[in-house]
């Protein structure tokens, strides 16, 4: 600085800060343009970024268009397959290969399989093809039952290249999909020759008696069903009546059952009927022989009582005629015990089947009877006399000796009836008791065992009345599923006979179609094309990476010039913006507390940080326009993009120039170097997730969260829908979005840099390292 001394200090023309504004510019171009270097450098500054991005955009046009340099190494070691029916070996891997050779999408090498998979890992070929031995096998059985899938081998170096892996695999998926339809329409083709046979065949006599043959034995298969279904019908019947007879077996054998207990019983009872019958056979064989001897002692009593009376009958007459009377009574009772006697023995006689001892029981019924009627007879002409004595005085000697001859004779037969007893009816008696006895015991076995066998019929009988069912129960379902296909049989027969005549005319309508049988086999191997329908259709794919690339380069620019280029305005040139001769003139009319080279010293002549701010940074901005202008300019007619709307695409690029050179001027106004690697870092994070390669969608969550945040978003949607196409108002929103990315930006600038500049505390201590500054 100089110093203060007698010497006229030259005046400053105090001017207003926006005029300051254009001379510091003024200043720059003249300053600028006075040197070859120079201006070598500013072109420099203005064509390398666009290099930057037409070279990007050039070396991504059309990569998936030179896919024929990709080397691809093809090894066929198929064997070939040959069977019984195809006798002729057939090798689908050489028709793979002659498929390949005629294949110009990729460089395929055709190699033997050791050196394909040795190329693939040594970086000779990108990828490998091998077609394995048993290709053709797999490929010709595939209608058996436990055939499996043909297989084609693939090996990718994916260390290579990023790209060319995939790039290599949709062109091996072609290749399967090739196969898969060159293999359907050889099988479409095949089919319709045999359409073709069939149509001839089926139109012709012989075609149509065979249709005739097949419709009767249709008819006749029929009608043998419908008569089995009968057949089927009948069995069914008669397994049902065997059921119902089962039934019925089941009741008998419950009733047989029943019957043997009730059996069982009568037997018992009949025991002790036999054991109550021989109790009262002995007591009355014994009533019986005390009757006889009672009666026989009443006889003698009689004939006593009838000789004691014969002397003075004709004194006691009252008392004789009584006397007979009671005595009558007596015999009477008599009688009636031997009634008595005589129906018990009728009962043992039932109970009795042995024929001697019915007939003993019988001829002592017999005497019994005579007796009892004797007896009866004796005690009536008892009674009688007693009626009659009195009557009959002059006759009683003579009924006397009457009376005296019947009594005699009926004592005999008592006597006789009971020695008969004794000896014939008492020891039958004994026995049929033993009999009985043993008989009962014999039935109680026999009821026991009959009792078992019917528990065993019965559990039979419920299984077999079970499985008879079941039977009957899938006859009548066969008999019903006969009838139900006789009826389809009869249905296609018709359907066959009405339908050959349909039949015939498609078939002759598919054989006599105007499509060729190729053209028909592609039609059914690919019956689904895909119809391509491209919303703001791009040409190519350096287009679509052109507005990532070009608004990239921009920002590239905007580094490289506040890289290149000071940020700060020189003492010197404040100087001659305000009409001095040099920085020393200057100096001499600023304060004394007032320092050289920093920003603002000269505030006090209208030369302020805002005139130094602006002035300057109308270089960077006019040089960041011009470096746009020729980017774009050589897009669209060097590099020849498609573009809907060219100008459009300029004051998108313009308007990325401002908002960029803005950015990185006010940062590293404020900042300096540290500002400058900030736009670096802000750079980097944009290529990575603004999604200009890849879908946000695609990337990691962080990206995703900054996504909203980065201008490079909105500026690359305003380029894609000036040259694609917009949607609605979709570009001068997205346009609008980008610019409000100037607000941060000028706050930066204008505010933030205002105290570091004037302090430039940030650079002092990078100084201080010996590293950075000058």
């Amino acid at each position: 600085m100089m110093s203060n001394n007698n010497k006229k200090k030259p005046a400053i023309r105090r001017q207003h800060p926006i005029v300051n504004v254009f001379k510091i510019f003024i200043e720059d171009q003249r300053t600028l343009f006075r040197s070859v270097i120079g201006i070598v450098v500013a072109m420099g500054l203005v064509i390398v970024p666009s290099m930057y991005a037409w070279f990007n955009i050039a070396a991504s046009w059309d990569p998936y268009g030179n896919t024929s340099k990709l080397r691809v190494a093809v090894a066929n070691t198929d064997k070939g397959y040959s069977s019984d029916l195809i006798s002729v070996p057939v090798n689908m891997g050489n028709n793979v290969e002659s498929s390949l050779r005629k294949n110009t999408k990729l460089d395929w090498q055709f190699v033997s399989k050791k050196k394909a998979i040795d190329g693939v890992h040594s970086g000779s070929y990108y990828a490998a093809i091998v077609i394995p031995e048993d290709f053709s096998a797999h490929m010709l059985t595939f209608f058996e039952a436990n055939s499996s899938t043909a297989k084609i081998e693939y090996y990718i170096n994916e260390k290579s290249n990023a790209i060319a892996p995939k790039i290599t695999e949709k062109a091996a998926d072609t290749v399967v999909t090739q196969i898969s339809e060159t293999f359907a329409q050889t099988i479409a083709s095949i089919a319709l020759d045999v359409a073709h046979h069939v149509s001839d065949f089926s139109s012709s006599a012989q075609g149509q008696e065979y249709v005739d043959t097949v419709v009767k034995r249709l008819n006749t298969v029929a009608g043998d069903m419908d008569a089995a279904a009968v057949q089927m019908g009948s069995y069914a019947a008669l397994i049902q009546a065997s059921a119902d007879l089962v039934s019925s077996s089941q009741a008998i054998i419950s009733a047989g059952s029943s019957g043997s207990a009730d059996v069982r019983k009568e037997l018992n009872n009949a025991v002790k009927k036999v054991k109550n019958l021989s109790d009262a056979a002995s007591s009355a064989g014994d009533s019986l022989s005390s009757a006889l001897d009672s009666a026989g002692t009443s006889l003698d009593a009689v004939l006593s009582q009838l000789d004691a009376l014969s002397s003075p009958i004709s004194a006691n007459v009252d008392t004789l005629s009584t006397r007979l009377t009671t005595v009558g009574s007596a015999i009477q009772s008599s009688a009636d015990s031997y009634s008595q006697i005589s129906s018990a023995l009728e009962q043992v006689k039932a109970q009795v089947s042995d024929p001697i001892t019915i007939s003993n029981i019988d001829a002592l019924i017999a005497q019994l009877k005579q007796a009892s009627s004797d007896v009866t007879a004796i005690g009536s002409q008892v009674s009688a006399a007693g009626t009659n004595v009195a009557k009959a005085k002059e006759t009683v000697g003579q009924q006397k000796k009457q009376l005296a001859e019947q009594i005699r004779a009926v004592k005999k037969t008592l006597t006789d009836a009971k020695n008969s007893f004794n000896v014939n009816v008492k020891p039958q008696l004994s026995a049929l008791v033993s009999d009985m006895s043993t008989v009962s015991q014999r039935a109680q076995t026999a009821s026991n065992s009959v009792r078992a066998v019917l528990g065993s019929l019965r559990s039979e009988g419920m299984q077999a009345r079970s499985t008879v069912k079941t039977v009957s129960d899938a006859l009548s379902k066969t008999r019903d599923a006969l009838t139900s296909s006789a009826s389809s049989l009869r249905a296609i027969a018709t359907a066959v006979e009405n339908g050959v005549d349909e039949t015939n005319e498609k078939l002759s309508d598919i054989a006599g179609n105007d499509l060729t049988a190729t053209q028909f086999a592609v039609m059914l191997s690919s019956p689904v094309k895909l119809k391509r329908h491209a919303v703001f259709a791009v040409a190519n794919y350096g287009t679509a990476m052109s507005a990532f690339y070009t608004i990239l380069a921009i920002w590239v620019g905007s580094v490289f010039l506040v890289s290149m280029m000071k940020i700060s305005v020189s003492d010197r040139r404040k100087a001659r913006v305000l009409g001095l001769a040099s920085a020393d003139e200057l100096y001499a009319h600023l304060p004394k507390n007032s320092g050289s080279h920093i920003a603002g010293n000269a505030s006090l002549f209208g030369l302020g940080l805002g005139s130094e701010y602006w002035g300057r940074y109308l270089t960077f901005l006019v040089f960041s326009l011009l470096q746009s202008t020729l980017l774009v300019m050589g897009d669209l007619w060097y590099l020849k993009i498609q573009c809907d709307s060219p100008l459009l695409l300029f004051l998108a690029a313009w308007c990325a120039s401002l908002l960029f050179s803005t950015l990185m001027y006010a940062l590293t106004l404020a900042l300096g170097a540290v500002g400058k690697a900030i736009a670096v870092i802000i750079m980097v994070m944009q290529i990575a997730g603004s999604g200009g390669t890849f879908p946000v969608e695609l990337m990691p969550a962080f990206f995703q969260w900054v996504y909203p945040l980065l201008p490079f978003r909105y500026g690359m949607k305003a380029m894609h829908a000036a040259i694609a196409g917009a949607y609605g108002n979709e570009y001068w929103v997205a346009l609008g979005q980008f610019m409000l990315f100037m607000i941060p930006a000028l706050l930066i600038g204008l505010i933030v840099a205002r105290p570091l500049v004037k302090s430039d505390v940030l650079m002092e201590q990078l100084v201080k390292t010996g590293v950075y500054g000058e």
